[in-house]
């Protein structure tokens, strides 16, 4: 990120020898400090821990089923990777995978 504050002319070269030395993730309350003293939100460097999946892995998942080319436990398990079921969606386990 600062690398390319450079290339667009929005930090000079002192003050990124200075943040470059401080961007380790051991020094995050140092740089969480620098950020709110300059006035901005520090929303951008704190991890929000939220899990974004983009519609289409679901579609890729339930149209890659539908084709056959993977089981209903194959997609199960990826859809439980993100926190979702296929009876979510209108699916009941086929009788002939119980073997």
């Amino acid at each position: 990120m600062l690398k390319r504050l450079i290339q667009l002319n929005l930090c000079s070269m002192k003050k990124y020898e200075e943040l470059v030395d401080i961007c380790p993730l051991e020094n995050i309350e140092q740089l969480k400090s620098i950020t709110i003293r300059e006035g901005y939100s520090i929303d951008l460097i704190t991890p929000s821990k939220e899990t974004f999946v983009p519609k289409e892995y679901i579609e890729f998942v339930k149209a890659n089923y539908e084709r056959g080319n993977i089981s209903y436990k194959n997609m199960e398990n990826c859809l439980e990777f993100i926190g979702l079921s296929p009876k979510q969606f209108g699916y009941e386990y086929p009788m002939e995978e119980e073997y």
